[in-house]
């Protein structure tokens, strides 16, 4: 019945989502102009955005994009690529409606925009950071799996959307505390046995926000455990 329950659900928000994108007018989400989901002058203070010059685990004074030598180097990303912060009003406005808006094209503005930001020699391999299924049925699409594939297309990648998958539903990051941020993490990726023998030594795992980092660490682990060398990390905001 449960199960029933959520396709209900997803089947019911695709419907939305199709909807919204007929009737709905469509704004700027940053200076209210119609027509656009994000106007050029919009798009390009989100692209004068800069990286901060600082570890992105820890904070403490590095290259921008770094970790720096005091972070553990087995769990988390080489390096992490992002647009701005999440405090910046404009870019957090792109991120919520993207995510809770259904503003699926907006995925597609800041893909391309990460995409410019990612240093990444490895072998084009792109992977998202999977929704529970749960959830997905729910939003009807993934929002880093829109950020991913715009990034591999602008750069000429390939996007790999089976080799991560989440294996249960968990509450949403942003909910907790982030000292319980781990352990609600903890357990929920595996890379599936139908790509174990495809598995890249290099790959550009991408998510939407940073924040404390345990979901993007937790799969940087379990990617590294199926045989994954390296992993490079890009998101829209950190914060």
């Amino acid at each position: 019945m449960e199960q029933s329950t959520h396709i209900g659900r997803g089947f019911i928000q695709r419907i939305r989502t199709v909807v919204f994108d007929l009737v709905m007018p469509i704004y700027c989400i940053g200076c209210g102009i119609e027509r656009t989901h994000c106007c050029l002058s919009c798009e390009q203070q989100l692209s004068a955005l800069v990286m901060a010059p600082r570890c992105f685990y820890c904070q403490r004074p590095t290259v921008p994009g770094s970790r720096c030598d005091r972070c553990p180097s087995e769990t988390l990303p080489a390096t992490l690529a992002w647009i701005g912060s999440y405090a910046n009003p404009l870019l957090q406005a792109a991120v919520r409606e993207l995510k809770f808006g259904l503003r699926r094209h907006l995925g597609i503005v800041l893909g391309q925009i990460l995409a410019q930001r990612c240093s990444f020699d490895g072998d084009g391999i792109v992977v998202a950071i999977p929704l529970s299924p749960r959830r997905l049925l729910e939003r009807g699409f993934n929002q880093a799996g829109i950020i991913a594939q715009t990034i591999a297309a602008q750069r000429g990648w390939t996007y790999v959307p089976d080799l991560l998958e989440r294996v249960r539903n968990t509450s949403a990051q942003a909910t907790l505390e982030h000292h319980a941020r781990p352990a609600n993490i903890a357990g929920a990726f595996r890379v599936p046995l139908s790509s174990s023998d495809l598995i890249p030594s290099k790959i550009l795992l991408v998510d939407d926000v940073w924040t404390t980092g345990s979901t993007m660490e937790e799969a940087t682990r379990v990617l590294k455990e199926a045989g994954v060398k390296e992993v490079f990390g890009a998101v829209v905001a950190v914060g």
